[in-house]
């Protein structure tokens, strides 16, 4: 066995073997010598097939290795291609480096800094560059073996090229130097640390002249009709409308500098267009550039066969624990429709949005690809070519296949959630006081996938505590916009029961209630008609007490849309509710009540946005002072009017707030992420309840410290009452904390 050469004198051959080659190849030695190919080839095939150690522990293996570049070191010589053979440069690197193993590892050991200087180019072009240089990832990481910056130096003119015409520019001209430079001369900003002591090192100057730019002369896009379906094969081929909106967009045209990379991402873009709308025969006839490089010149040509369209099968649950009929109900799509990606996601995403499911696979069972690959093709060495992967003879004519060959089968695996689950959380808030809530969930009552709910909440001011027992109604049939926005409670029966006991400086009452709810989706919106029968027990200070007994018929309708999760960027929330009872329908008191919300949330770019809110109500009862404070309307809290205590605005009686006919409020706010989870805001409210239109509206302002955290926002905010003076003349101030966890 040959003895073994140290790992780095390894490394040296290898360097010094791929820089040599490098140079050859750079000056077009080898393509003018083909006759040096051929014992360079039988020499590795030799290598390749000689016998080696049967046997080769983990350290034997090293010297197998050193062995074979031993050999190959010493081919080479004999090519005159072997580091050692390199005429007075190669006789100067010798004395330099040594002959001995120590000297060797000695010069291997020294590193060296690389200053890149890159001429000629700016902007994208520069930062391509920059990303696929080798010497430039060299210069990045600060200091490289001399051997291995000469290596990379020779390859950059070559990878400059690639990337250069790549852009379009096949006329650039590059200039190229390696120079050595003493420590003090490489520049103190391309040093990853200006603590170290400097090293020697390289300045590699490229100065690239790109010339003029190759042209885009034509541009030929065909996509074929689409064949009928199996079933009715006499019907007209038919055109795909999202087909058709590509060609529109195709971002290449005559007159445009030819960038492959744009016509790459836009060909890529049409075959995951057919693949995702069901086109698994897609295939490109066509795909090719065609250039002239005497005239500066290249056409684009495509044409692409989308095939048949493919069609969604039978749908299979892997699961026994819920009633098919009900997941079936899940399913978007039927049997026969035509298959949509969109589709499949829109299944997941309504199943993980049901309680029921911790995770959920989607699978659909498409075929296995028999697309041909398309072929991107730019002719660098003679005038005008046609690649050879590119044919313009037209295809051989595929089989038509069958409806049951054309059908998609989708196989769906949840994983289940716990049946039963339990939860705890506390928080404080400035209208609420400290506060603490326990729940309990059954998410799984039986296979019909009835599920129920109970809830207890204590707080300073108020106790309450309820039940709710959900029957879940599935529509099947919905659109798109349908399915990015419907979640599982918007179809649903819910029945309802719960007390609720308030404390507030205004008022004390006890209200008991049931309800029976129907919500159901409509477009974006939710629709829920409830009938709820409640029996409030109150006190409004001294002035109103009573007892009241109230079957209320009532329809809401809501819209909300988020974009984000936490601090979503755009926001919009609205919610309109109206309710009404009549004393000659089991009620104490006839009323009409109405109340609209709305709230949006907006960025303004750079962790900043603005907040708004507002609200309406309007009360009508022919005796207002026999209805309980539940039904009134009272203003002023965290998410009303700030700078003023919760529902302490209103008409008064001798100096009590009672509560108003009407209700109108609302807010601006400016919030800005001012470092990590930090924040502030400044916010105007302004708003009141009142008996009268046209009555002041209290106003309040002031400033807040937000602190974003992952399980939600603490909110301090210090607001001042612009519209109310103390005794003593001056402005009141009130802080509002909102913050709770939960476990």
């Amino acid at each position: 066995m040959a003895p073994s050469l140290p790992p780095q004198r390894q490394l040296r051959h290898r360097l010094l073997l791929h820089h040599r080659l490098g140079r050859c190849r750079r000056f077009g030695f080898l393509e003018l010598t083909p006759t040096l190919l051929l014992p360079v080839f039988l020499l590795a095939l030799l290598l390749l097939i000689s016998p080696g150690p049967t046997q080769a522990e983990p350290q034997d293996r090293g010297e197998a290795a050193g062995s074979l570049a031993t050999k190959l070191s010493e081919a080479l010589e004999a090519l005159g291609l072997a580091p050692g053979d390199g005429g007075e440069e190669g006789a100067e690197k010798d004395s330099q480096d040594g002959e001995s193993t120590t000297q060797g590892t000695q010069a291997e050991a020294q590193k060296v800094e690389v200053e890149l200087v890159l001429e000629g180019v700016d902007g994208e072009l520069r930062e391509r560059l920059l990303a696929i240089l080798g010497i430039a990832a060299a210069a990045r990481e600060g200091a490289a073996h001399p051997e291995e910056v000469k290596v990379l130096h020779a390859r950059a003119p070559q990878e400059i090229q690639r990337v250069l015409e790549s852009r379009g520019y096949f006329r650039a001209e590059i200039l190229d130097s390696l120079e050595l430079l003493p420590p003090e001369a490489i520049a103190r900003e391309q040093r990853p640390s200006l603590d170290t002591v400097p090293l020697p090192g390289y300045r590699a100057v490229y100065r690239i002249e790109l010339g003029t730019p190759l042209r885009i002369t034509e541009r030929s896009l065909e996509i074929l009709p689409i064949p009928p379906p199996p079933e009715s094969p006499s019907s007209p081929p038919t055109q795909d409308e999202a087909f058709q909106r590509w060609l529109e967009t195709y971002p290449l045209a005559p007159g445009d500098i030819l960038d492959q990379g744009t016509y790459i991402a836009a060909r890529d873009r049409l075959t995951g267009l057919a693949a995702r709308r069901g086109y698994f025969r897609a295939r490109f006839q066509q795909a090719e550039i065609r250039i002239d490089r005497d005239a500066n010149t290249a056409q684009i040509l495509l044409r692409f066969d989308p095939g048949p369209r493919y069609r969604f099968g039978a749908v299979d649950f892997q699961q026994d624990s819920l009633d098919p009929q009900l997941l079936g109900r899940f399913v978007p799509f039927s049997p026969g429709d035509p298959y949509d990606a969109n589709q499949v996601l829109g299944l997941q995403q309504r199943l993980l949005r049901a309680p029921y499911f911790d995770r959920v696979t989607v699978r659909p069972q498409r075929p296995s690809s028999e697309a041909q690959s398309p072929s991107t093709t730019a002719n660098r060495t003679g005038s005008q070519e046609t690649p050879p992967e590119s044919q313009d003879d037209p295809p051989d004519e595929i089989q038509q296949p069958t409806t049951a060959a054309l059908s998609i089968p989708v196989t769906v695996t949840p994983s289940f959630r716990r049946r039963e689950s339990y939860s705890l959380s506390a928080g404080y808030g400035t209208d609420t006081g400290a506060r603490l809530s326990a729940g309990w969930e059954m998410v799984r009552v039986n296979r019909y996938g009835h599920y129920a709910e109970a809830q207890i909440k204590l707080s300073e001011r108020e106790t309450s505590g309820g039940a709710r027992y959900v029957v879940p109604l599935i529509r099947q049939n919905l659109d798109e916009r349908e399915l990015a926005t419907s979640s599982f409670g918007d179809s649903a029966i819910t029945l309802a029961a719960g007390i609720e006991d308030k404390e507030l400086e205004t008022s004390e009452s006890t209200l008991s209630f049931a309800s029976l709810r129907w919500g159901s989706p409509w477009g974006r919106w939710r629709q829920v008609v409830a009938l709820s029968y409640e029996d409030h027990e109150y006190s409004v200070g001294s002035i109103d007490q009573g007892q009241g007994y109230y079957l209320l018929p009532s329809i809401s309708l809501s819209y909300f849309r988020s974009q984000g999760r936490g601090r979503p960027s755009s926001l919009d929330n609205f919610s309109l509710e109206l309710k009404g009872a009549s004393d000659r329908l089991f009620s104490d008191d006839s009323l009409i009540r109405g109340h609209v919300r709305y709230s949006l949330a907006r960025s303004l770019g750079e962790g900043t946005r603005i907040l708004a809110r507002g609200e309406l109500g309007v009360l009508t009862s022919p005796d207002f002072r026999q209805l309980p404070p539940a039904l009134r309307f009272f203003a002023g809290g965290d998410q009303s009017v700030r700078g003023y205590d919760f529902q302490s605005l209103g008409p008064k009686v001798e100096d009590q707030v009672v509560g108003g006919r009407f209700v109108a409020s609302g807010s601006l706010e400016l919030e800005t992420r001012v470092r990590g989870m930090l924040g502030a805001a400044v916010f105007w409210d302004v708003g009141n309840a009142f008996d009268n239109v046209g009555d002041a509206l209290e106003q309040g302002a002031g400033v807040g410290l937000r602190v974003f955290s992952p399980v939600g926002v603490f909110k301090a905010d210090v607001a001042w009452g612009l519209t109310e003076r103390n005794p003593s003349g001056n402005r009141p101030v009130r802080l509002h904390l909102s913050f709770g966890w939960g476990f």
